[in-house]
């Protein structure tokens, strides 16, 4: 008796998925770049403006600092050997700067109790930042995903109530505080860690964050629609 063998048709769902993926993606930014009142040009200009930028890294300074290389075989065993190894400090275009730049051009528009609730959550972003960030050698600075965005949201909506803002700019104020507390609390403030890091270059906002960083900033906006 012949057996016959059945394949599951999966080929047409997995091609589906990679091409409705790129729209859903567009869709979502496009979305959230009007929600922050960005014009469907100036947001998709600004998302590959941020993923290309990811690519390039602006160093700022350079750090030394003495590393102990043990002797080899044929060297004194007793005599340990000191080198200078220097590690780059850059910033990065699309995960450090250009965030920074919307959440600044962002903030203008506010009002002056609006860019207190804003300094609130902002604090409450970097403690919540600072502590669930990790060293990670070979990544970098690394964190859970989605705690930055549900934390800048509830501390945006807490801080815009206590002051009787309202609802209005709580996408913005989220964006900001998400956004600018992850670089501060996961990066700056992790910086003299470095030397854990064992790398010749540390990246502000760049590797290990960066995905950080960008969902942060597109998350914290999506969860604040359904407070507005």
């Amino acid at each position: 008796m012949s057996r016959r063998i059945l394949f599951l048709p999966l080929a047409l769902p997995l091609l589906l998925i990679f091409f409705i993926i790129p729209f859903l993606l567009a869709y979502i930014v496009l979305s959230v770049g009007m929600v922050l009142g960005f014009s469907p040009l100036t947001t998709l200009l600004l998302y590959m403006a941020i993923l290309i930028g990811s690519l390039v890294n602006i160093p700022i300074t350079e750090l030394k600092q003495q590393k102990t290389q043990k002797p080899s075989f044929f060297q004194d065993p007793f005599q340990n050997l000191n080198q200078n190894q220097f590690t780059t400090i850059s910033i990065n275009l699309g995960g450090a700067l250009i965030p920074t730049l919307m959440s600044l051009y962002l903030i203008i528009e506010l009002s002056t109790n609006e860019i207190l609730a804003l300094l609130i959550a902002l604090l409450i972003v970097i403690f919540v930042s600072k502590s669930f960030s990790r060293v990670v050698k070979g990544v970098g600075i690394a964190m859970p995903m989605l705690i930055p965005p549900i934390t800048a949201v509830t501390a945006s909506l807490l801080a815009t109530i206590l002051l009787g803002t309202g609802q209005t700019n709580l996408a913005i104020i989220s964006f900001a505080s998400g956004v600018l507390g992850v670089l501060i609390g996961a990066d700056l403030l992790n910086l003299h860690k470095i030397k854990k890091l064992n790398t010749n270059m540390i990246s502000i906002g760049g590797a290990g964050t960066f995905d950080g960083i960008f969902l942060t900033g597109v998350f914290s906006v999506i969860f604040s629609i359904f407070f507005v």
